[in-house]
């Protein structure tokens, strides 16, 4: 089961109707809300917006690019004075004792697909699967998932329980899905670690306070 307040945390965005769309997330950490996506979701950004579906429509919302990750690193996370998600909910950001054939989960809005609206934004769709293996690959620290995934997923949160029990953390952020070679999704997914998205925050935390 999905707690409501992650659901609630998880965003379709786009960059302007010429782009395609995928998934952003916020993420509360350090008395801040970052909101956090694939890097790819958003290379199409011009000035400082990207949009968010809500109240059944594309709306622009301002945003400051805190950091892009570089070569196989596909996340990047942004800014926005207006927090969109849930203030109040804290969820770890850590891969830290996952293990291999572990049941996770996967949100964000594939194909374009949503769920209802109660709140005026649409919920994601969730799908679950297993965590197939880890790898590093050109200094990204990738996580696979024994899940299909499917366009739109990118930027999307990758959860999972600690230790079996009720406690929900941030293992990585979706980016892509292995083709084999006939083109065809093979079902496995990959994420990125989430440590690359807080060692963005970080170091761009530790740039300001050296400027300062």
């Amino acid at each position: 089961m999905i707690p409501l307040y992650v659901l609630r945390s998880v965003f379709h965005i786009r960059c302007g109707e010429s782009s395609g769309s995928g998934t952003a997330f916020t993420l509360n950490y350090n008395n801040w809300q970052y909101l956090v996506t694939a890097r790819h979701v958003i290379e199409a950004i011009g000035g400082n917006t990207i949009e968010v579906f809500h109240d059944g429509a594309w709306k622009s919302l301002e945003v400051d690019v805190v950091g892009r990750g570089s070569g196989e690193i596909d996340v990047a996370v942004l800014s926005s004075p207006l927090a969109i998600g849930p203030q109040d909910a804290v969820v770890p950001a850590s891969s830290a004792g996952i293990t291999i054939g572990q049941q996770i989960y996967f949100l964000g809005f594939p194909l374009e697909m949503r769920g209802g609206s109660p709140c005026d934004f649409p919920y994601p769709l969730a799908k679950s699967g297993v965590l197939s293996g880890v790898d590093s690959w050109h200094g990204a620290n990738l996580l696979y998932v024994d899940g299909h995934a499917n366009r739109g997923f990118s930027g999307g949160p990758l959860i999972c329980y600690q230790d079996q029990t009720t406690n929900i953390q941030i293992a990585g952020v979706m980016t892509s899905f292995k083709i084999d070679p006939d083109s065809v999704n093979s079902g496995i997914g990959i994420a990125v670690n989430i440590r690359h998205v807080i060692d963005l925050i970080d170091s761009n935390s530790r740039r300001n306070q050296s400027a300062n």
